[in-house]
């Protein structure tokens, strides 16, 4: 497999996390280099880990992979997006316009890092049917969870750029692209 045909298939599994930054970006009230950080570098160690577990466990979890991880992948981005959605509905009824940045914790970037890479975890398993060796296996890796990396990163300071443009409508525009992209995994 090229240099290309990676890149590419790197590109095409990073649109859900770079979707994802751009929304945890909308949400957010400042913008934060450490944030953007953080996500870049959960989104693209998962990029990066996914396909080398499907690589090596190819064989043990391959038909399991193929037929839950649309509805794993569903279930974790409808619920952080649910999340989003209802913490800023529930600051406005407060009666403040001050809805809260969108959490970038530990605990949410795991379960988002999860929900983004779980096709990863499809692709490494393609890899072990296609033949790759090992050494192959990892450099794709490696190019994946860079392109993640900066997609991520950079996705999260265009989200938020608009967000300022939007205001405090950020988190709520957030939680209704998770769960819109949770519903996309779905087909």
């Amino acid at each position: 497999m090229g240099f290309i045909t990676v890149f590419l298939i790197a590109v095409a599994l990073a649109m859900d996390a770079f979707s994802i930054a751009l929304s945890k970006g909308l949400a957010a009230k400042r913008q934060s280099v450490a944030d953007a950080l953080k996500l870049g570098i959960t989104f693209g160690a998962f990029q990066f880990v996914m396909p080398l577990i499907g690589f090596f466990l190819a064989g043990t979890f391959a038909s399991f992979i193929e037929i839950y991880s649309k509805y794993i992948s569903f279930a974790l981005l409808v619920f952080i997006g649910g999340k989003m959605l209802f913490d800023a509905i529930r600051e406005m009824r407060k009666g403040g316009c001050d809805v809260p940045d969108s959490a970038v914790d530990f605990k949410s970037l795991i379960i988002l890092g999860i929900a983004t890479s779980i096709d990863a975890l499809a692709v490494g398993v393609t890899f072990a049917f296609d033949g790759t060796t090992v050494l192959s296996a990892l450099y794709y890796c490696m190019i994946i969870g860079i392109v993640a990396l900066v997609l991520s990163f950079v996705g999260y300071f265009i989200g938020n750029k608009l967000g300022g443009i939007i205001g405090d409508k950020g988190e709520i525009i957030g939680g209704v692209v998770l769960i819109v992209l949770g519903i996309k995994m779905l087909f």
